[in-house]
């Protein structure tokens, strides 16, 4: 199955829209508790702690309703925020994932996703992460604004303002085919 990345955009979209977000930086854990989901921070077992940043588990009750986002404690902040998200873009774009009879698995990262092998559901949930932490709009605003003042506006600058990695940023500004000095 092909990724669908318009349906990504479209429900990341939709949820900036439904909390009448309208600046940076987006708390992705205030979203998934407003949508029933409750995030918990664990520590994971140190054979997949590198492997996993976090997962949804569908079976778990939570005084806010059923599901909940577990994050590997052991992440950056940033990668905290951005795995939120994806694990939320799952829920959102893939309604089967909450079916109480579904068994759910934990996909690990590997080499191979690095190299364009990267599951479409994987790949779909990081398209909506990235379409809700760092809307295009919202991207071109502070790049502009930034110039405005006689900055260069660069993904280190930004990422510390929407609150994700410089990584993130990097690849956001890539795709939006804007143009950067590196800062090293």
């Amino acid at each position: 199955m092909a990724a669908d990345f318009e349906k990504a955009k479209n429900i990341a979209a939709r949820i900036i829209k439904r909390y009448g977000l309208n600046r940076p930086p987006v708390d992705p854990e205030k979203i998934a508790e407003n949508e029933g989901i409750k995030v918990y921070y664990a520590k994971l077992s140190e054979e997949i702690e590198d492997k996993v940043s976090g997962y949804f588990d569908p079976l778990r009750e939570t005084n806010i309703g059923k599901g909940a986002i577990i994050i590997n404690v052991n992440i950056s902040p940033a990668r905290k925020i951005f795995t939120i998200a994806h694990e939320l873009g799952h829920v959102l774009l893939h309604h089967d994932i909450r079916n109480e009879n579904r068994i759910t698995s934990v996909q690990y990262r590997t080499d191979n996703w690095d190299r364009g092998n990267k599951p479409a559901i994987e790949q779909e949930a990081d398209v909506f992460a990235t379409h809700l932490l760092m809307p295009s709009k919202w991207i071109k605003k502070y790049y502009e604004m930034s110039k405005d003042v006689g900055e260069k506006p660069t993904p280190e600058k930004l990422s510390q303002l929407f609150g994700v990695s410089t990584e993130s940023m990097r690849y956001r500004f890539k795709s939006m085919n804007l143009k950067y000095n590196l800062i090293y």
